[in-house]
C-alpha cells in the first residue's frame, strides 16, 4: 500500500496518496506500535502529502507529532529527526508562523552542521532557509 501511495505521489495524484498513507498509517500504529521505524516513516510520507495538498495545518500537526516521537526514539541528531524538523519548520512558516519556523530552522541547521558536516545536502538546504539574523520576523 506504501509503494502504491508512493507511487500516486510521484504522479501529483495527492488523493489517492494521502488515503493509501492514511490506511497504511493506521494499520502501522495497530500492528506495529506507534514509535516504530515503519510507523515513524508512514507518518513523514503522510505529513508531506498533506503538504502537497496545500493542508498546511494538518502537515504542521503530523509533523510535530512525528519530531516529538523521533526526537525520543532515534535521538535529536538523527537525519530523520532532523528531515522532519525542516519539514515541520516549512509547515509552520506556510502558516504564517514565521518566528517559531526561523527559530526551528535555526536549531536544526546548527545540529545539521554540528553532526552531518557543512556539506551535507541537508545542511545546504538549511543555510538557504535560514535567512540572516536582521531580515526574520520580530527584528
Amino acid at each position: 500500500m506504501n509503494n502504491i501511495g508512493t507511487n500516486y505521489k510521484s504522479l501529483a495524484r495527492y488523493e489517492k496518496a494521502e488515503a493509501l498513507y492514511r490506511q497504511t498509517l493506521e494499520t502501522c500504529r495497530r500492528v506495529s506500535g506507534p514509535e516504530q521505524p515503519g510507523t515513524l516513516k508512514m507518518m513523514t510520507s503522510l505529513a508531506g502529502t498533506y503538504f502537497s495538498l496545500t493542508k498546511y495545518e494538518q502537515a504542521e500537526a503530523l509533523y510535530h507529532q512525528t519530531v516529538e516521537i523521533q526526537e525520543r526514539v532515534l535521538g535529536p541528531e538523527h537525519l530523520d529527526t532532523l528531515m522532519s524538523m525542516y519539514n515541520l519548520a516549512v509547515s509552520c512558516a506556510r502558516l504564517g508562523k514565521e518566528a517559531p519556523a526561523y527559530a526551528l530552522l535555526a536549531k536544526t541547521l546548527e545540529i545539521s552542521r554540528r553532526v552531518l558536516g557543512p556539506e551535507h545536502p541537508l545542511t545546504l538546504s538549511l543555510i538557504r532557509a535560514v535567512p540572516p539574523v536582521d531580515h526574520r520576523p520580530g527584528r
